[in-house]
């Protein structure tokens, strides 16, 4: 059975066991808690009483950015990710948000298929945005019309 939930501090080393397994460049716990903190929407998905996937979403005033988004390695690519996008977007849509932003760094080619297959259109490329991470590279900027 699939469950949305409200993240909070609590679920942070939850999280973590994720993020760590499945980011190229992994949030830190006071990443996290300063999310959760700052009032932006921060949700879990449960499955079978699991957490297997969060997300994370800015949003000022009709437009929203997308911070983080994870599925488990364990449950990828057998449509959790897709449930959870959905979810958000209808969260966006109660709130009347008419676009959603991202950054994807260039060598996530699993996210940027993923991302254009649910309709995201690249609008730029930022150089060196990853600079400070385990990954460094550029970001590609994704937008989707709500």
């Amino acid at each position: 059975m699939i469950n949305f939930i409200e993240l909070k501090s609590v679920d942070v080393p939850a999280i973590l066991l994720i993020e760590k397994q499945a980011q190229f460049n992994p949030w830190s716990e006071q990443m996290f808690n300063d999310a959760i903190t700052a009032g932006n929407y921060c949700c879990g998905l449960i499955f079978n009483n699991n957490l297997i996937g969060y997300a994370i979403l800015s949003t000022v005033q009709d437009e929203a950015e997308l911070l983080t988004i994870c599925i488990h390695p364990d449950y990828q690519a057998r449509g959790y990710g897709k449930i959870l996008l959905t979810h958000l977007l209808t969260y966006l849509t109660k709130k009347q948000v008419k676009n959603l932003f991202l950054e994807v760094h260039v060598a996530n080619q699993q996210a940027i298929q993923f991302y254009q297959q649910v309709g995201f259109e690249q609008i730029g490329q930022r150089l060196g945005y990853y600079n400070h991470a385990h990954t460094p590279g550029d970001a590609l900027t994704f937008k989707l019309s709500l």
